[in-house]
């Protein structure tokens, strides 16, 4: 499915995820007529290939979900909101320094902008449960809980200015994210 078209009133993607193609996000985001003017968009672009390029060269990444401001009309965001969901095991079986950079990846803008990349990304290392039961088990728990936080908060959108303190208002949904599938869970 392409990338829907953005609600004219928001300036947003309609609520939901919406599963993409990685052309289909920079078609629809960098190289769109709406977009010409931007300054930033292009090297933003530029920074997610390389921040992706890195981590795909480590670790299997399933899938990626991509949200915030440059998922947005906003003419010149200021960097793009990424989610990797990766190989937990294969993670979990990497050696200490190729751990260690994966994990730069996976604290927001902090690691990502120690390498001058504009990209905010997070992880979850993806688990196999052929039978989920996280009430029995610590391990999918804080598993479904991470994936559950973050499906939650790239729905989200704030009422008020970017640093105001939270409102009951701002846990709805208001926007959707993107998912981009790179290899399969099998």
């Amino acid at each position: 499915m392409p990338v829907p078209a953005l609600v004219a009133a928001t300036g947003t993607l309609p609520i939901g995820r919406y599963e993409c193609t990685e052309s289909e996000v920079r078609d629809a985001f960098v190289d769109k007529s709406e977009f010409a003017s931007s300054v930033t968009r292009s090297n933003i672009w530029n920074d997610w290939e390389t921040a992706r390029e890195t981590i795909t060269s480590i670790v299997t990444v399933h899938s990626v979900w991509i949200a915030g401001s440059f998922t947005t009309s906003k003419i010149d965001p200021g960097d793009i909101d990424v989610v990797f969901l990766i190989n937990g095991p294969e993670f979990d079986a990497l050696d200490p320094q190729d751990r260690a950079l994966v994990g730069l990846f996976a604290t927001g803008s902090a690691g990502a902008r120690q390498h001058g990349l504009q990209v905010d990304s997070y992880m979850i290392p993806w688990q196999c449960f052929p039978e989920p039961n996280p009430g029995r088990d610590p391990i999918q728990a804080q598993y479904y809980s991470i994936r559950g936080y973050w499906d939650d908060f790239w729905l989200r959108s704030r009422s008020g200015a970017k640093g105001s303190p939270p409102v009951r208002e701002d846990a709805f949904p208001k926007r959707g994210y993107l998912e981009v599938k790179f290899r399969d869970y099998s």
